[in-house]
This record gives structure tokens, sequence and C-alpha cells, in this order.
């Protein structure tokens, strides 16, 4: 079972790397989102880890959420346009 969940998690942790990088095309962005992820490893607790699973689940679905969008209402929600 363990083995199972690092291996989605892996796999979805990569899958994130891709869209932040089909986004913003910065391997400086990755980099510290990679860091990030694994200098929380300090700050939790060993039982709380199942949180940082839920970060990057979270962060893969709202940037699939986003890049589902058409590029047109992207960009005008980024100028602040309705």
């Amino acid at each position: 079972l363990q083995v199972t969940m690092l291996a989605g998690l892996a796999i979805g942790f990569r899958l994130v790397i891709a869209y932040i990088d089909g986004w913003t095309g910065s391997l400086l962005v990755i980099g510290l989102f990679h860091s990030s992820y694994n200098a929380s490893e300090a700050v939790l607790q060993a039982s709380h880890d199942w949180v940082r699973s839920a970060v990057v689940a979270a962060v893969g679905l709202a940037l699939v959420a986003i890049r589902s969008r058409r590029p047109s209402q992207v960009a005008s929600a980024y100028r602040g346009e309705p």
C-alpha cells in the first residue's frame, strides 16, 4: 500500500512540475517548488507527513483547473477584466 501511494505521489509530483514548467517556463520556479517540498519534511512531524501529499494534490488540481480554462479567460483574469 505504501509503495502504491509513493508511486502515485511521485507521478503526481512530476505532473505538477510539468504543469509549472509549461506555465512559467522557469527552472527557478520549479526548483523553488521542489526544494520547498523537500524542506517541509524537516518542519512536519513524521505523523503529519500526509500534509505534504495533500498540498501536492491540491496544487496539482488547482493547476489543472487553471490550465483547463481557455487562454483568453486566463489572460483576461490576469488583467483584471471580467
